[in-house]
């Protein structure tokens, strides 16, 4: 179905799947455009089914040499949550399954505020990202979860197209380090 555009935001049905392949591509497109190149090899593991089990990213990070894995989500606006519908990339520190690597938080949240002008940290109760059940497994060695805000999770939501933008950045730019 066709997007809504209002100011700077996108609605749509399942922006959870298609807005993040958008941040996927879009970094992809980041690279290939850019002056320099990956520090090693970079998988983009694009997975379907994730609200009946989050198994895809783990999959992935079994069947291809995978050392650090990034899960790129939405990022619940919600009153239990201090996110704000800003440009800002979400970075997640810990999930209803497991924690994420503090380090390499730590490191995306400091990308975020030099290349992205600013983060907004996140601790989530209410749902799992493929990185956590990977790193959960001992699949992967470090795993981190960046989002963007969005309204409605899981129905009509409602993202921050700066904020895919600017996730699709702090990803190349964590790459090509």
């Amino acid at each position: 179905k066709t997007p809504l555009y209002i100011g700077d935001c996108v609605a749509g049905y399942a922006l959870d799947d298609k807005a993040s392949i958008a941040v996927l591509l879009r970094m992809a497109d980041r690279i290939r455009q850019g002056r320099k190149k990956p520090k090693s090899d970079v998988y983009l593991g694009i997975t379907g089914a994730e609200e009946t089990g989050i198994m895809g990213g783990a999959y992935v990070c079994h069947s291809l040499p995978v050392e650090t894995h990034i899960a790129v989500e939405i990022a619940p606006i919600a009153p239990e949550y201090d996110i704000r519908m800003t440009d800002h990339p979400v970075i997640f520190y810990k999930d209803a399954v497991f924690v994420l690597h503090k380090g390499m938080a730590d490191e995306l949240s400091k990308l975020a505020d030099r290349c992205c002008g600013g983060h907004q940290p996140m601790l989530v109760r209410s749902f799992g990202s493929d990185a956590t059940v990977s790193s959960k497994y001992g699949l992967v060695g470090r795993a981190g979860c960046i989002g963007f805000p969005t309204q409605n999770s899981h129905g009509y939501e409602i993202g921050h197209l700066g904020a895919m933008e600017n996730c699709a950045k702090l990803l190349a730019e964590f790459v090509t380090g």
